[in-house]
């Protein structure tokens, strides 16, 4: 597994946005609607308190995207 050590602000900055994410996420729905996997999130804050993590660059998660005609012809296939 690759880690990338960050500086503290930058891991505080992570685990921030990661806990507005789960408390909107939360807050936008009825209170029996969805509940927080605490087992998950605390595994996730204690990844991010190691230092454990790896910043992904501008565009990283749309690099292995399929093109619009892959993903139609996949749809069509199925």
């Amino acid at each position: 597994m690759k880690t990338v050590i960050r500086s503290d602000p930058f891991v505080h900055s992570v685990a921030i946005a990661v806990f507005l994410f789960a408390a909107g996420s939360v807050a936008a729905q009825t209170p029996k609607a969805i509940q927080l996997n605490e087992t998950a999130f605390t595994f996730a804050m204690e990844l991010i308190k190691g230092r454990q993590v790896i910043a992904d660059g501008k565009g990283e998660w749309t690099k292995h995207r399929p093109s619009a005609d892959q993903e139609s012809d996949f749809i069509r296939l199925r």
